[in-house]
Formats: C-alpha cells, structure tokens, sequence
C-alpha cells in the first residue's frame, strides 16, 4: 500500500482536479506518512510528507527550500566552528560524548513555523 501511495503521489500532477489532488495530499500526510514512520520505513515517510507539502503548500516549502539552500551554502562554516566549540568544551569536562546534527525537512520546518 505504501509503495502505491507512493506512486500516486509522485504522478499526482497528472490529475486534473485541484480538490482530488489536494484531498489525496492530505490523506496522505494524515494516514499514509505516519503509518510509514511508525512502521520504520523513514526515507518512504519523507518523501511521502515533502511530496504532499509541494501539493498543498507549494510556495511555503520552495522558500523553505530556497533559505536551506543558502544556509547549506554560507552557514557550513559557521556550523563547524560551533561543533569544534563544544567539543573543545566537552573535552575539557573529560566527559566522552559525540556531536552531531541532521538537516531537518521542509515540512517539517513548516510545521514547527505553523506553532
């Protein structure tokens, strides 16, 4: 079910209807995205949720997008004097512990934003 969800909602712009296609959006970040999270398939979840935000919030996640892209271009080095900071102050505590960070999704920058 979730491999054909996921076809669907990467052919979806091939249905006509605005409503159908929206109502196949939601249905999908309802049901189908957190089905595949909880079921471990996170990869399949993501695209899932990127695939309907581009449907129903198009313009939301391409400036979404837009801003990761310029973060990802000049704030790397930012990023990295930060990490190499606290590793510096965690060393100093002599406490063993590992840094490290994941660049969160479109959709889910909308949601939290949405708060």
């Amino acid at each position: 079910k979730l491999a054909d969800r996921l076809h669907n909602m990467r052919t979806l712009h091939y249905i006509a209807k605005p409503e159908k296609r929206r109502r196949i959006a939601l249905e999908t970040l309802e049901i189908y995205a957190p089905l595949a999270e909880r079921i471990g398939m996170q990869a399949i979840k993501d695209e899932l949720d990127d695939l309907a935000f581009k449907e129903l919030h198009g313009d939301a996640r391409d400036s979404i997008l837009k801003r990761l892209s310029f973060l990802r271009e000049n704030g790397s080095e930012l990023v990295a004097r930060i990490v190499a900071e606290l590793k510096a102050v965690i060393a100093e505590t002599g406490i063993g512990a590992e840094i490290y960070g994941r660049e969160k999704r479109p959709y889910s920058i909308w949601r939290k934003m949405q708060r």
